[in-house]
């Protein structure tokens, strides 16, 4: 399947593990913008190599322990291969991003010995984070690679009679994703609060809104009594002002915490948002200095 692994891959991916594999992409572009010599640093590894190679013996699997093995021969020979880069250590490695190669184990060895690990971008969903539902069944597997073998090469399903398929796309599944993670977020909450009945008592919630000058009336403010053979009162139409600030509330069981207007013409920054928590902080220590 290796020549149509190029086009068959990024139909299984979905929206997460593009986006996933473009930004490390362009970290490892940015890297090499900022450092010219980067790429003269970095060992690269797979299935074959050069600066060490080593065959995997018969029966034996690729797990933790063998890879650590394999880290430590890989250091050796880079002592005695690549003695300028053994003694500045400043060379990174580049590897397949295999579950064994992401154990805690082999990061604690990397770590110890100040090896670091470049990113690897997700070629195919049973190497990117969080793959899920997105990666095909073992027996749309066996179907396609039937396919391919009798001399397919095309990827795209056949046409077929009847209204076409719209229930599954790319932005549907996305949101499918959201609501699942909005959903474990509300059971995480659900449960921390079930194991500690105090901790909405400890909660301090913040939100902005746009106050205006002046806000129209609804139909229903605007409603007045008025006897049947009376004519309906004359209203001009109103828009809200628009002259409006942004307000913060900091608030929690009791009450408002704190609350500040931004500046008009000013918009919210890190800078200024981290002096709206450097206010908040003051502003609990005075009101709820029990907390």
């Amino acid at each position: 399947m290796r020549r149509v692994a190029a086009k068959f891959v990024p139909k299984l991916l979905n929206c997460d593990q593009k986006q996933h594999r473009m930004n490390i992409a362009n970290e490892m572009l940015d890297s090499v913008r900022d450092d010219p010599n980067l790429l003269q640093r970095v060992i690269t590894g797979d299935e074959a190599g050069v600066v060490h190679h080593e065959f995997l013996p018969q029966g034996r699997t690729v797990n933790k322990e063998y890879y650590l093995q394999v880290m430590r021969n890989l250091r050796e020979a880079i002592r005695q291969k690549r003695p300028d880069l053994w003694k500045n250590k400043n060379w990174l490695l580049h590897h397949d991003n295999a579950p064994a190669h992401t154990s805690l184990l082999v990061r604690d060895f990397l770590a110890k010995n100040n090896t670091l690990m470049m990113p690897q971008p997700p070629y195919c969903p049973d190497l990117a984070p969080s793959y899920g539902d997105a990666v095909m069944s073992r027996i749309r597997v066996f179907e396609w690679y039937k396919r391919f073998k009798e001399g397919r090469e095309e990827i795209a399903d056949n046409e077929r009679s009847g209204r076409p398929s719209t229930s599954t796309t790319p932005e549907k599944v996305y949101k499918v994703l959201e609501l699942n993670a909005r959903k474990e977020t509300a059971i995480l909450n659900l449960e921390a609060t079930t194991d500690d009945p105090e901790l909405l008592k400890r909660v301090i919630t913040g939100d902005e809104t746009w106050i205006y000058g002046f806000d129209s009336e609804t139909i229903q403010q605007a409603s007045e009594w008025r006897f049947k053979n009376k004519p309906r009162p004359k209203k001009a139409r109103k828009a809200p002002s628009k002259v409006k600030v942004m307000l913060t509330v900091f608030s929690d069981y009791q009450g408002i915490v704190h609350h500040e207007f931004q500046q008009q013409g000013s918009t919210i920054t890190a800078d200024s948002y981290l002096g709206g928590l450097r206010r908040l902080r003051e502003a609990i220590r005075q009101k709820r200095p029990e907390l």
